[in-house]
């Protein structure tokens, strides 16, 4: 994972902003001015599906 990653935390998709060495990452939630400190093993990457050439 990397900054400007999206996630899934507790039902949210959030941007990570920031990664600490230490496994926590400070996650952007959409539509707010907030930001929230969670560890690596609370959350899961978002991957868009590729669009595939027709």
């Amino acid at each position: 994972m990397r900054v400007g990653d999206h996630v899934l935390y507790k039902g949210e998709v959030c941007e990570i902003i920031h990664i600490y060495r230490s496994g926590y990452c400070e996650l952007k939630k959409p539509f707010l001015h907030q930001i929230i400190l969670a560890h690596q093993s609370e959350f899961t990457r978002v991957v868009k599906d590729a669009q595939q050439p027709h």
